[in-house]
């Protein structure tokens, strides 16, 4: 007999989910004086600021400086923004990089697998060895680095732990203190968001759980971050279940295994009982996305050329154990059915699969 049914895979939690680029969405104003111009632009008297320029001329002003900055990172210079062919002062060219950075990052979703290949050498900037890009300016640093890593996300996964990691050690306390609370938000939600990238369970679990403490000692911090995501409620979301969708972005990347399930299953026991409250909120009675969580190690195992199915039988025992002593039967459950689904598929123990069941 079989206790087998198809799993379809979900790799990803929804594509709604917009990137989040706080403190970002700040606006950034200009006097007319102050707006950079482009070597060999006229200067008229009177100028709109930088971000009620026309597109077209705005794609323009991104092109000439990014294929600058290609040409920079070719040849090695070591300081970024005095190459950029913008005229005016250092604060200025400074400005027109981070409207560079301001239209990338919000650049509309299908161009953006083509944006990432063109300017793919972005990735290695400052990585090898990490070195701040613009010394002195933290939060003007933060968001290259986020750029980095969205880039490398799209067209090098593999590679995206490095800046990430590097992002990470380079976002210090700054003022005001605020916007450095918002821009370690912003570097948590990018980790969790772009599920091709391969992370750890206990990496991806150690940023969530900044997330919710984060927001929770910090209410107005928390009020900001909560408004740059948009109208939840139109996807049925808001406060109370906020935080069990993030952690969908952990338990439903598609590259799931039995190292990863053990992994997460730690991290959650590590939690304070409040807090693994909030997470498991969806897994509280019987939920589709836990049942694929839990079967998705056996399709994983499988393609392994000598799978070990003692490893898994094991890590199910853990999962049993642990979600009963959380008072989530409904898991323990799922788990003792892929325990049955191993002896009869994979072990054609049938006897045992029958007492896995029937023990439930």
């Amino acid at each position: 007999m079989s206790y087998a049914a198809p799993i379809h895979q979900v790799n990803d939690p929804g594509q709604w989910y917009n990137p989040l680029i706080a403190p970002a969405n700040a606006r950034l104003d200009y006097a007319d004086d102050e707006i950079p111009y482009l070597k060999g632009e006229e200067k008229t008297t009177h100028r709109m600021p930088i971000q009620h320029l026309q597109r077209s001329r705005m794609q323009a002003t991104y092109a000439k400086m990014f294929d600058s900055a290609n040409t920079v990172f070719v040849n090695g210079s070591s300081d970024i923004t005095n190459q950029f062919p913008i005229q005016g002062r250092h604060d200025q060219n400074r400005a027109g990089v981070m409207e560079v950075i301001r239209s990338l990052m919000t650049n509309p979703e299908d161009n953006w697998e083509i944006l990432c290949q063109e300017y793919s050498w972005i990735r290695h900037l400052k990585t090898n060895p990490p070195e701040e890009l613009f010394p002195g300016n933290a939060f003007l640093n933060h968001m290259f680095r986020s750029l980095q890593y969205r880039i490398a996300a799209e067209v090098q996964p593999e590679f995206a732990p490095n800046i990430l990691e590097i992002w990470d050690q380079e976002t210090k306390p700054y003022q005001p203190h605020q916007s450095y609370l918002l821009s370690r938000l912003m570097l948590a939600t990018q980790a969790l968001r772009y599920n091709q990238v391969p992370l750890t369970a206990r990496k991806l679990m150690g940023y969530l759980k900044y997330i919710i403490e984060t927001t929770e000692n910090h209410k107005d911090v928390g009020e900001m971050y909560f408004d740059s995501f948009g109208q939840l409620e139109e996807h049925n979301i808001d406060n109370s279940n906020f935080f069990s969708f993030l952690f969908s972005f952990v338990y439903m990347r598609p590259d799931t295994n039995v190292t990863f399930l053990n992994d997460l299953i730690d991290a959650l026991d590590d939690l304070d009982p409040k807090t693994r409250v909030l997470l498991l909120t969806d897994f509280e009675d019987y939920n589709i996305d836990c049942r694929i969580l839990i079967e998705k190690i056996l399709l994983q195992e499988e393609k392994m050329e000598n799978p070990n199915w003692t490893k898994c039988l094991q890590v199910y025992d853990k999962v049993i154990e642990r979600s009963l002593a959380w008072d989530y039967p409904h898991i323990a459950a799922l788990s003792a059915r892929g325990k049955a689904i191993i002896y009869d598929e994979y072990l054609e123990d049938v006897a045992t699969a029958h007492k896995v069941i029937d023990d439930i």
